[in-house]
């Protein structure tokens, strides 16, 4: 008979840029195996540190009696292998509290804890070990020391560390992926919450991309439960840039059906292509560029149009004057612009083929990409004194630009495709990054209720603007 567990987090305002992470990441994996999903956030006993409300938390869904088994897990850490079910690490002990050991003792990160009046004692005890309110390791010290009695410790299951709890600390990493989780304690090693923030991020978007290699392999393989639809057409604008910002959505589209084709202009057939190349289902077709796509793309299947074409009202979009043009972009095909990182075909890519990693050149060059054949031009003096590299339009993909991109110490940008693909990359983060916002004027299309594209695309990075 399979147990009723629940799965519980703790996340408040001050830990919000890390739950905007790791809670929909473990949310989704909730709803997967059907496990109820307890987001607190708000201290039960807001005198006390708001670690130590973990045991309080612990203590009153315990006392509920609703479930067999809680299962605690820090907002600092995500799922990666969302196959692995709880059931099957808890597995038939006979043992009421589970958590594992790092080079520190125990480590409260990831534990469980049967719905069992033991587990209430045992927690309350916990909480009254007051000499611990100020220890480092505060309340999972005093949950060590409770443990010294060897009664209580005869209720513990020991768990290997990376069954539950693999690190992806800079200093103390164990974690491979396939692991059931990843855990950055003490900020992950890199010095600041937004810093975790950052490297949570970048951990979040791989396993999204390995689970939809995955899926699609499975699919392939033939599993009757992953089966896609046969095709659809993507529909969007023609620049290179917006190329670049709705490709996520065709490979997200792709984990849905078994063809898609995606549209390009002979001009940027090559580009487009690369953008592809490890993801065959999608097929690049050519039409017309502006104004009006529409009338001579593919459309086979189910159709997904994104843009701004005032002009036609057959084809007319929604489109929300509080948000970017990209937002918008997504929005119009129902989906959130996360994705437009997280399914993004380009870092994939970059790291395959061509080495995009930061060298140990002894020459320090500063990228500089505008565009001043159309009047786009970056002024002189906002230029630092390294030289510089302007490349020209590359033959064949834009791609081509990533080892200069990613080997440059500065990179300067308009509001470009050059300035998404950047956007695009897995960066070193101490490559500065400078916006030329001035260089290009806003672009405005006239729309019948207004102007739209006041607004600034989203960006992940630490651009420094130059207004």
């Amino acid at each position: 008979m399979s147990s009723k567990i629940a799965i519980v987090t703790y996340c408040d305002q001050n830990y919000q840029e890390i739950g905007d992470i790791s809670i929909p990441n473990k949310r989704a994996y909730a709803q997967k195996h059907g496990y109820d999903f307890i987001i607190e956030t708000h201290p039960i006993d807001p005198r006390k540190h708001v670690i130590w409300n973990r045991l309080l938390i612990l203590i009153r869904m315990i006392a509920e009696n609703k479930w067999d088994w809680i299962f605690w897990t820090d907002a600092d850490s995500l799922i990666d292998n969302d196959e692995i079910r709880l059931e099957d690490i808890i597995g038939s002990t006979d043992k009421d509290f589970i958590i594992s050991k790092d080079h520190n003792g125990i480590n409260a990160g990831q534990l469980f804890f049967r719905s069992c009046q033991w587990s209430i004692d045992f927690l309350r005890e916990a909480d009254s070990r007051t000499e611990f309110y100020n220890h480092v390791w505060k309340e999972q010290e005093a949950m060590r020391n409770v443990l010294f009695n060897p009664i209580h410790e005869s209720h513990v299951y020991y768990i290997d560390k990376r069954k539950i709890n693999s690190f992806g600390h800079v200093q103390y990493l164990d974690y491979q992926p396939g692991d059931f989780m990843v855990h950055f304690p003490g900020e992950g090693g890199v010095g600041s919450r937004s810093a975790m923030a950052r490297l949570m991020r970048r951990y979040d978007t791989d396993i999204k991309r390995r689970n939809l290699y995955k899926r699609r392999s499975d699919m392939q393989d033939g599993n009757p439960c992953l089966n896609r639809k046969d095709e659809c057409t993507f529909v969007c604008h023609l620049g290179l840039g917006d190329l670049i910002l709705c490709s996520a959505i065709a490979v997200y589209l792709s984990g849905q059906y078994k063809t898609v084709y995606f549209p390009s202009s002979a001009q940027h057939m090559d580009s487009v292509r690369s953008f592809f190349i490890l993801h065959p289902d999608i097929k690049v077709y050519e039409c017309s560029n502006y104004p009006d796509p529409y009338k001579n793309c593919v459309m086979r299947g189910d159709i997904f149009r994104t843009g701004f074409y005032g002009w036609d009202k057959q084809v007319d979009l929604p489109v929300d004057n509080n948000i970017s043009f990209a937002e918008n972009f997504y929005r119009q095909v129902g989906l959130d612009y996360s994705i437009r990182w997280d399914y993004s075909p380009i870092p994939e890519i970059a790291s395959r083929f061509y080495n995009a990693k930061l060298s140990n050149a002894q020459v320090k060059y500063s990228f500089v990409h505008d565009d001043p054949n159309r009047g786009f031009c970056i002024k002189p003096h906002r230029l630092c004194s390294l030289p510089t590299i302007r490349p020209n339009n590359p033959e064949g993909s834009i791609l081509a630009y990533i080892p200069l991109i990613c080997n440059a110490w500065e990179i300067h940008v308009i509001d470009s495709s050059v300035m998404h693909l950047v956007e695009s990359l897995d960066l070193n983060p101490d490559i500065k990054l400078f916006y030329h916002k001035y260089a290009r004027p806003v672009r405005r299309t006239l729309y019948e209720n207004g102007r739209w594209n006041d607004y600034n695309v989203p960006t992940r990075k630490n651009w420094n603007v130059f207004n």
